[in-house]
């Protein structure tokens, strides 16, 4: 998500473009607590300096100046498009299947094996994250799902193929043995790690009198410090 982000607004600056359109939902999506799944661009470059083994030489990642640059002086605006209109997910959907040929893959982020494996089992085991919460939270607000619908969604373990597991180690050369050491560890968070949260949170007010203005987007306001 981070690296679409960046090459996004890196395309928008040369083109001269100043809108960058976000297909982001709050009322199908929601917003995750703050805790889950957090990520910057300095908790990336921590990450892969205490982990990789490699340097991050072409990856688009987006640093808090990246941020400020492309926001205050290339004046580039990220407009969450679908807040300002009605969305009915099954309509989309139904739309998109007649007119495009869009096939459903079955699940939120399951557009890959690794954002599966990640949505449906890392997350949900290893984390005690399950974002079909937040989903159906959104879906309950906004009126397109029942409470007692939400809780019989959220009932059961996130299902997932039984081969997913193999196919994503085997991509990513963890060897089993590995992967259930990796697994047996205690979970951390994103503040086991350097990133721009602690000060973001340090800003609070100077960032909530800038949403205000204008000058930084309400939505990220809300998600991070409110």
């Amino acid at each position: 998500d981070v690296a679409i982000h960046a090459v996004l607004h890196r395309i928008a600056a040369k083109e001269g473009i100043k809108y960058i359109l976000n297909g982001h939902s709050f009322r199908t999506e929601g917003v995750a607590p703050k805790g889950w799944t957090y990520m910057d661009g300095r908790y990336i470059r921590a990450i892969q300096r205490m982990f990789g083994t490699k340097k991050l030489l072409d990856f688009p990642n987006f640093t808090l100046f990246d941020y400020l640059y492309f926001s205050f002086f290339k004046r580039i605006k990220v407009v969450p498009i679908l807040n300002y209109s009605a969305y009915d997910p099954d309509q989309v959907r139904q739309t998109v299947e007649g007119e495009c040929g869009w096939k459903d893959y079955g699940g939120h982020h399951h557009e890959s094996y690794y954002t599966k494996f990640i949505q449906s089992y890392l997350l949900p085991r290893k984390f005690n994250i399950d974002k079909r919460k937040t989903e159906c939270s959104a879906l309950i607000r906004s009126g397109m799902m029942t409470r007692a619908e939400a809780l019989e969604t959220v009932r059961d373990i996130y299902p997932h193929e039984g081969d997913l597991i193999d196919y994503v180690l085997n991509k990513l050369e963890i060897t089993r043995s590995e992967w259930e050491t990796l697994d047996r560890a205690p979970a951390k968070s994103f503040r086991d790690y350097p990133s721009y949260y602690p000060m973001i949170r340090a800003m609070k007010w100077p960032l909530s009198l800038a949403s205000r203005i204008g000058l930084v987007p309400r939505l990220l306001y809300l998600k991070f410090l409110a």
